[in-house]
């Protein structure tokens, strides 16, 4: 019977959001830094997801989108407390992220709008389980103009809009566009994803003459422009997040002001695992001698690795001060 069947669907669904309680409720309290505030955040996600919950019959993995809730419901509420919400678009700081998650004193919290350090392993583990078309591609089939390039502000289909526009300002709130434009970017520059980069290029192009005419419409697409244009530089620290050795070479990077720079840590953990289903060179990154290690890179062509922080200093001011270790510009260049 199609009733019994809806049933036993939606049974199956209430247990698996159910199973996600205390990872929802570890993350909230990072989101948070209090108790009742993570216990509210976590109730309202399950109340969002249950009433959608005929949306997640035949889901693989439920927990991502538990997750995407719960993000979605925390920026909500900062957007009415008239906070704005730092996006997560830094990996680096996601993979140095604790790999188990668990309540941290109120103290590390210094700032509820601060996403960056709550990304963890988990979450990022959770999202890896999403389909790729699940992914990015779905915001590209929802709102991408296959013809003119950039992204839509509606899908379409709504018959009450006449009209498909293009977010074409950065106010307060940058556009989704000029958004999209330098994350396309920087994804491109974490997986060496020539299509994502191509897809950056189209939606600035987009907004050439607007650019030339009125450049300070959108300082966030002239941000965008600016890393589109330039040569990233990867910085791979591999070692224990919290050693003092691996914190002292973090140290040495966030000294420099590199806004076209990524910073990848890896440790040998999911996170590691997660990048060399992509990239095949984060196989062979490890520490040193069992020291902390430095892989200074620039269009995936890296120096030759190191542990002392004033090295790191040199090869951070000038990338082309020592032979190259270019293994892997090579497993880019195969992929």
């Amino acid at each position: 019977m199609p009733g019994k069947e809806n049933n036993a669907q939606n049974n199956a669904c209430a247990e698996a959001i159910l199973a996600c309680f205390e990872a929802l409720y570890r993350t909230a309290f990072r989101l948070t830094g209090n108790k009742a505030q993570a216990e509210d955040l976590v109730q309202e996600t399950y109340l969002r997801a249950w009433r959608s919950l005929s949306r997640l019959h035949g889901l693989s993995s439920v927990q991502p989108w538990m997750f995407r809730i719960l993000r979605t419901v925390f920026i909500d509420q900062l957007r009415r407390e008239s906070r704005r919400p730092k996006l997560v678009t830094d990996v680096g700081k996601m993979l140095a992220a604790s790999e188990r998650l668990s309540p941290p004193e109120v103290s590390d919290v210094k700032d509820r709008r601060n996403l960056d350090g709550v990304f963890d392993q988990e979450i990022l583990s959770a999202m890896s389980e999403l389909p790729d078309e699940e992914r990015l591609a779905r915001q590209n089939r929802l709102f991408w103009d296959q013809k003119g390039g950039a992204y839509f502000t509606t899908s379409g289909k709504d018959p009450n809009l006449l009209l498909k526009t293009k977010g074409d300002f950065d106010g307060a709130e940058p556009s989704p566009n000029s958004v999209s434009a330098l994350n396309l970017t920087r994804l491109s520059w974490f997986f060496d994803n020539k299509d994502w980069a191509r897809m950056a290029e189209k939606t600035i192009n987009a907004f050439r003459i607007q650019l030339s005419r009125s450049p300070s419409s959108l300082p966030q697409m002239l941000v965008a422009l600016d890393a589109s244009a330039s040569s990233p530089r990867q910085v791979v620290i591999a070692g224990k997040p919290h050693a003092l050795d691996t914190q002292a070479l973090l140290q040495e990077v966030n000294k420099r002001y590199q806004p076209n720079e990524i910073s990848i840590l890896v440790d040998g953990g999911p996170g590691q695992e997660y990048f060399t289903h992509k990239i095949e060179f984060f196989k062979d990154v490890h520490p040193i001698d069992e020291k902390a290690t430095a892989y200074v890179c620039e269009n995936f062509v890296c120096q030759l690795p190191t542990s002392d922080p004033a090295v790191v200093a040199r090869l951070l001011d000038n990338s082309k001060s020592l032979p190259t270790d270019n293994r892997a510009k090579q497993d880019a260049d195969k992929r």
